[in-house]
């Protein structure tokens, strides 16, 4: 059995790297950026919402790829 290395270590890095984006977003944008220390409004549970989304789109694109 032969292991290759080129193609799926590149596909790694885009998906560790999008990971990466998507845990910084969900750490500056809700608290920082759209929350700005007022009273949580609908902005908010947009962002909550679209985030799971985004999480959900990323989990399963990483594991359509697994193979036994």
């Amino acid at each position: 059995m032969r292991m290759e290395v080129g193609h799926g270590m590149n596909g790694l890095g885009v998906y560790l790297a999008v990971a990466g984006l998507l845990i910084a977003a969900g750490v500056v944008l809700p608290y920082f950026v759209i929350g700005g220390g007022g009273a949580p409004g609908f902005g908010l549970v947009l962002f909550w919402l679209g985030f799971a989304g985004a999480v959900i789109a990323l989990i399963a694109s990483g594991v359509s790829g697994w193979r036994r």
